[in-house]
């Protein structure tokens, strides 16, 4: 579906008029958000990138629209993730060659330790889940999500929409045609993924 066809559909299931300009901002708005919750819930775009160590610096710049870090790897070994508390058990002073790493709340940026001793450029490769970019034209479409479940970011736009309208049939109805489609998602990228890792586990894929 296009994003002219996802608002449209939005709009004819709340009987909503296009003059209405108040309330098709809102559907815009609700369109974006449940496109992003659902892409990031079910890790539906993902890409890499490489960042710098900069000598005596613990905290990284991430990439724009980094939702959540898979994973963080050199050429010679991976990242650990720990937490905040184990961060602080961890000297601020030492430095060499880091190795663990944790996100600070914003998303936008990782602190490692040890500092890192020397700068290194594209020294570390980021492989993570990404924000789509949002949809703007007509003919935009949510190319991360599988063309049979467009429908799903409709559905979970209208359910929001209807329950802050008091509208608790057309709510409670597109929540259970939501789920349905999360449970067929979910079923789906299972799928995809158990193939993906046949295909790996065949070519000697060992990351």
């Amino acid at each position: 579906m296009t994003y002219l066809e996802l608002r449209t559909y939005v709009l004819d299931r709340l009987t909503i008029s296009t003059d209405d300009t108040g309330r098709t901002t809102q559907i815009n708005t609700a369109i974006q958000q449940a496109r992003y919750r659902l892409s990031a819930e079910f890790r539906l775009k993902k890409a890499t990138a490489t960042i710098d160590f900069t000598a005596d610096t613990e905290t990284i710049t991430l990439p724009a629209g980094v939702v959540e870090i898979l994973s963080m790897y050199t050429d010679d070994y991976i990242l650990q993730p720990i937490t905040e508390q184990e961060l602080a058990e961890v000297s601020a002073d030492a430095a060499g060659e880091p190795q663990v790493y944790v996100v600070d709340g914003s998303s936008t940026t990782v602190r490692v330790r040890p500092t890192p001793s020397t700068t290194q450029v594209g020294a570390v490769t980021i492989y993570y889940v990404s924000r789509p970019t949002a949809l703007s034209a007509d003919g935009d479409i949510p190319s991360e999500m599988p063309d049979e479940f467009h429908d799903l970011i409709a559905e979970e736009a209208i359910a929001r929409i209807a329950m802050s309208e008091e509208d608790a049939d057309l709510s409670r109805g597109a929540a259970a045609l939501a789920a349905g489609l999360r449970a067929e998602l979910r079923a789906y990228m299972n799928r995809r993924k158990g193939a993906t890792a046949s295909v790996q586990a065949l070519r000697g894929f060992s990351r």
